[in-house]
């Protein structure tokens, strides 16, 4: 396209600014091209545009930077974000509970009553308690 550009007096008219590039990195640096060659480029998708073709240049800086902004912004955010909630702490009975409720002498139901704690908090409270203290199931194996 730009081997058809004759002269600076040459207006490109396109639908929108993705006929540059679907790229927003090709799109900053087609839009760096027209601003330095001094080249009208209207896209019919802003009509600003198309109203106040006198003021392309500066359009067309104000696009550049707000393709710019997007691109950073799209680029800062990680895609696989993983949203974890914030880790309580274990109830002051925790250890107590813990040690009978291991010993099978009170059930799982009532150690969650009397710490407050729903299904899913505790079993997640008693994985990471194991884990840290070592507090795994011993398996005997009688030979």
């Amino acid at each position: 396209m730009k081997e058809d550009i004759s002269d600076k007096n040459t207006i490109v008219l396109m639908d929108s600014i993705n006929d540059l590039s679907f790229d927003s990195i090709t799109q900053i640096h087609e839009i760096d091209w027209f601003l330095t060659q001094s080249i009208s480029c209207i896209f019919f998708t802003y009509t600003t545009m198309l109203e106040h073709p006198e003021n392309n240049q500066e359009h067309l800086r104000l696009l550049k930077d707000y393709v710019i902004s997007s691109y950073q912004k799209k680029k800062v955010l990680p895609f696989n974000q993983v949203i974890r909630k914030k880790r309580i702490d274990y109830p002051e009975k925790w250890e107590d509970l813990f040690e009978k409720w291991e010993n099978k002498e009170i059930t799982a139901r009532y150690f969650m009553k009397e710490c407050g704690l729903k299904r899913g908090t505790f079993y997640h409270m008693i994985a990471d308690y194991k884990e840290q203290t070592g507090s795994m199931k011993r398996i005997v194996t009688i030979t």
